[in-house]
């Protein structure tokens, strides 16, 4: 029994054993076939010699192709739209501008002012920054230094000296056209207050879709990350001649019309907090507070700041342009009814309208590329019911319908502010017909009145919008012709310190 199992322990070693060593050989056989398909050191390289010069030639033609194609001039912009502008045209040849070196310097120009898809480089080049958190802080033109704001309103009419403030400013001005595609300038402007500031009316003139947007000019600009902000500068003579010019129109119209003083901050004073706006901008709370203690008993006054620093974490300004938005203008409407004892129409009863990608007078100035990264959605509120709107692009022209909110989709990115009441023209007249009582009023202002102006057509039967940079007829005979109860003075901060736009106007009141 013993002899027997000590046979089987042995069987059952060497099979085993048996199938160990049939396993080896079968990995020996293995590793030898796949040893005969692993290409040897000096095949390898061998393979690597010609692959390395075929890599290289793909590369060289890459760059060859491309360099090739930035030369072909059909495929290079002539136009950028977010720039508005021209781009650099190929030189003529001449051999005075090749003999002077001028001849080259200009197809250098041409060839970085042009190249194929640089708005998309650049546009690439800052988002990456964006998104490591790289987000600049630029200042754009000459800041000009205010003048100390007294802490008494004036005691006089109007100034007995004159200043002269010289600023250098980058200006768009924007006249109509179907594209919407309008030249920009750099000019330097020399601006006198004197005691009666004179100007010289712009005849406004449209072509197409009739659409006026005259800028102002725009100061030192401030950029951080994709917002801009205007730098005001408190000029005490020009200041007193807007408060003299309200002062007297006031009491022109007493015992026909009342008349009303809306002053509305800009964005610098607004969305900045106290601690962050720069020291060279004039506190326009200080200025505001001088500018209306400065108007008689026969001007009432709007406090619209107050009301735009409580809603300041909402959207009350563009990030590309000097304007206030349709909401900054409800709040500043709001105080205007306020101020009447009248109740404001709910924003929720406007029908809405969202027209994207603006970029407006900021950008234009700045070209700046976390302008255009952050460009604004212009939101508009159409107020409802029977509603008529006409305008006329020169004093005593012909009426032209249109709507009170315009669809701006179409629209270029530069001009979609336009959607308001026509953009900036002379005269605009709305009639809302579901408002019986023959009420009326007068909106005497610049392109902040634009956004503005919707608003009131809620409130009075005819709502008279009156452009003082362009109207030239007499005022005081329209205010009396038409009955009109009611008169708003609405100016933005930055238009009383340009002695332009009070002469214009001063001239308007006679």
């Amino acid at each position: 029994m013993k002899r027997q199992k000590h046979w089987r322990a042995e069987k059952s070693a060497k099979l085993h054993l048996s199938s160990r060593l049939t396993q080896q050989l079968k990995d020996q056989e293995t590793l030898s076939a796949a040893d005969q398909e692993w290409p040897s050191e000096q095949e390898a390289n061998h393979a690597t010699k010609w692959l390395h010069p075929l890599r290289v030639g793909l590369v060289l033609l890459v760059f060859v192709a491309i360099s090739i194609a930035v030369w072909i001039l059909p495929l290079r912009p002539k136009h950028s739209e977010f720039e508005q502008r021209e781009l650099a045209a190929f030189p003529a040849f001449r051999w005075e501008t090749l003999a002077s070196g001028e001849y080259f310097d200009d197809i250098s120009l041409w060839f970085s002012d042009t190249f194929p898809c640089r708005e998309t480089w650049v546009n690439l080049s800052a988002a990456i920054n964006r998104c490591f958190g790289l987000r600049s802080e630029t200042i754009h033109g000459n800041i000009q230094q205010g003048d100390a704001i007294p802490v008494l309103p004036s005691t006089t009419t109007s100034t007995t000296t004159s200043t002269t403030v010289t600023t250098t400013t980058t200006s768009t001005t924007a006249s109509s056209s179907t594209t919407g595609t309008k030249p920009s300038s750099t000019k330097t402007t020399t601006t006198t207050a004197t005691k009666k500031p004179s100007s010289t009316k712009k005849t406004t003139t449209t072509t197409n879709k009739n659409i006026q947007n005259q800028n102002q000019d725009l100061g030192g600009l401030l950029v951080r990350g994709d917002t801009a902000y205007e730098y005001y500068n408190f000029v005490r003579s020009t200041a007193d001649d807007y408060t003299a010019a309200v002062n007297r129109a006031a009491a022109k119209w007493k015992g026909s019309a009342s008349v009303y003083a809306l002053l509305a901050p800009t964005s610098i004073d607004v969305m900045l907090p106290d601690n962050k706006k720069p020291a060279a901008s004039s506190d326009q709370g200080k200025a505001i507070a001088y500018l209306y203690g400065s108007m008689s008993a026969n001007v009432k006054t709007v406090d619209a700041r107050a009301a735009l620093l409580k809603h300041n974490t909402e959207y009350l300004y563009f990030h590309t342009d000097h304007h206030w938005t349709a909401r900054g203008a409800y709040y500043a409407y709001a105080e205007f009814m306020k101020a009447q004892g009248k109740q404001p129409t709910p924003l929720s009863a406007y029908k809405e309208h969202a027209f994207d990608g603006f970029l407006g007078s900021f950008y234009a100035s700045t070209k700046d590329t976390d302008l255009k990264l952050g460009a604004d959605t212009v939101y508009a509120y159409e107020p409802q019911g029977n509603i008529e709107m006409f305008y006329r692009a020169s004093t005593g022209g012909s009426n032209v319908p249109y709507d009170v909110i315009a669809d701006m989709t179409d629209w270029s990115p530069r001009y979609k502010y336009n959607t308001f009441i026509a953009g900036d023209q002379p005269y605009v007249e709305i009639t809302n017909h579901d408002v019986k009582d023959k009420s009326s009023i007068v909106l005497i202002k610049e392109s902040f009145g634009n956004a503005f102006a919707p608003f009131l057509v809620t409130q009075y039967h005819k709502v008279y919008v009156i452009d003082y940079r362009y109207y030239t007829g007499n005022l005081t005979s329209f205010i009396k012709k038409n009955k009109v109860g009611t008169v708003l003075f609405l100016n933005n901060m930055s238009a009383t310190r340009n002695s332009y736009l009070v002469g214009a106007l001063d001239d308007l009141i006679g």
